[in-house]
């Protein structure tokens, strides 16, 4: 190989490396890093303990519990993630959950969930000052 060549290739792996450790620093400083299927641990089953009704999840943000409910509709976004709305006007229900667009592959047709009763675990976070959880296996959801 030519000298010329090399230095080619060795300025593409400098740059490569750059854009690895900036993507990472991205996605650390974003809380991106931590992967859609990270599991923390057995999920519990339920208990009189552990389980809270929808309305109560303001008061459990950052907590991890079984949230009970019924859906009322199922809302399919532009970017095709599944969001779980517990009430009919969504901006004013208590509580909502979203399944992402990658991951809808592994839990069936959710269209059909809709009046549906349904215990979702996971940590209630808060999106829009909105509590909710994110679903990203199967074993987070069970029906009543």
């Amino acid at each position: 190989m030519g000298e010329e060549v090399k230095k080619l290739l060795w300025r593409l792996f400098i740059v490569f490396l750059v854009f690895i450790v900036g993507l990472s620093f991205f996605f650390y400083r974003t809380g991106l890093y931590k992967l859609e299927f990270e599991s923390k641990g057995d999920i519990p089953e339920k208990t009189e303990e552990n389980v809270i009704n929808f309305q109560e999840a303001f008061y459990h943000i950052g907590e991890e519990y079984w949230v009970e409910g019924e859906i009322d509709h199922v809302f399919v976004s532009e970017n095709n993630n599944y969001f779980l709305n517990f009430c009919e006007n969504y901006r004013e229900c208590p509580f909502s959950a979203v399944i992402f667009a990658d991951q809808k592959n592994d839990f069936g047709d959710i269209g059909k969930w809709e009046g549906s009763k349904i215990y979702i675990y996971g940590e209630i976070e808060t999106y829009e000052k909105r509590p909710q959880i994110i679903i990203n296996q199967p074993d987070q959801i069970k029906f009543n």
